[in-house]
């Protein structure tokens, strides 16, 4: 009950550092991702590496966050070195900017999907291009990228 009120309430709680890792993890399994914000992303992030830390992070599901803004979610990338997959499939805003963070932060990013992502482009292709471990690569529906992208 403790973990479902601070989840849903993140945005007014000051800070959650002191509480243990286990309910630190219950907050971030019941955080939707379609109710993430910018504002939500830093304090989920600070979660996330409580309980493992960003040198170690290798997999983070974005999935269907509607609300996260294309500068926020390159931002967040930008503390994920360590990133290997990553899904921000139906993320609508997510775009070149993103694309860009990861080429330059995530040089072992394996898998990214991005099925949905309407704002990634042929620039965003070109990011995509330049990132040199990934093997899997999900795009469809991304109807701003062109044959040029591909």
């Amino acid at each position: 009950l403790c973990a479902s009120f601070i989840s849903k309430n993140l945005h007014i709680i000051p800070s959650i550092d002191a509480l243990p890792t286990h309910l630190l993890e219950s907050i971030v399994q019941q955080r939707s991702n379609e109710a993430l914000t910018d504002h939500d992303l830093p304090v989920m992030l600070a979660i996330t590496f409580q309980t493992t830390p960003a040198e170690r992070l290798v997999l983070l599901n974005f999935r269907s966050c509607l609300k996260v803004s294309d500068v926020a979610m390159a931002s967040a990338m930008s503390y994920c070195p360590a990133l290997r997959r990553v899904d921000f499939s139906f993320s609508e805003l997510v775009g070149d900017k993103t694309m860009e963070s990861l080429s330059r932060n995530c040089s072992l990013l394996e898998s990214l999907s991005a099925i949905g992502c309407r704002q990634i482009t042929d620039t965003g292709c070109t990011s995509i291009s330049q990132m040199q471990s990934l093997q899997d690569l999900e795009l469809e529906l991304c109807n701003k990228i062109t044959d040029i992208g591909i």
